[in-house]
């Protein structure tokens, strides 16, 4: 609810999935569509902190190389560790 409620101007957008232990499709389609969004929009789009079993899942789907993906929210609020760029998530 919160993503949809967001209206530009924003510069960036962090998805902190740090406490999250399960994610399914509906996680996963939201993840997509934001990034879309923020593309569209102009906005950067990060997804942080992911668990292991959270990496898991995103390796499997080839979302790690297909979302802008940062270690920790930290890291995604300023861009350091290649936070941005999608390739640089494993």
């Amino acid at each position: 609810d919160v993503l949809r409620n967001l209206e530009p101007p924003c510069d960036r957008v962090i998805l902190d999935l740090s406490r999250l232990t399960f994610i399914d499709s509906t996680g996963l389609r939201l993840a997509i569509a934001e990034h879309r969004r923020a593309e569209l929009d102009g906005f950067d789009f990060v997804v942080a902190g992911a668990t292991e079993p959270i990496l898991r899942v995103l390796r499997v789907t080839g979302l790690n190389v297909a979302l802008p993906m940062a270690p920790d929210v930290a890291s995604a609020l300023d861009g350091s560790d290649g936070a941005l760029d999608p390739r640089s998530a494993t």
